[in-house]
């Protein structure tokens, strides 16, 4: 399965795209870092790049959770 149908099924209040790459669980996010573009510091001080067309919707995401 690709990660468009993992977008489809996982919660849409927890989990966000943040790169053609990579889904995050909000919930195991510590921080975001803005160093040499934005990323997502993960439980485990995993570095995920949030990509430029993405950043304004994660922002938006964020504080709606807030």
């Amino acid at each position: 399965k690709n990660l468009q149908y993992f977008e489809t099924v996982a919660d849409p209040l927890s989990f966000f795209r943040i790169h053609h790459s990579y889904i995050v669980n909000i919930q195991h996010l510590l921080r975001i870092v803005k160093r040499d573009g934005s990323y997502c510091e993960m439980a485990g001080g995993v570095l995920l790049p949030i990509s430029k067309r993405k950043q304004d919707d994660f922002n938006v995401f964020l504080k709606i959770k807030n």
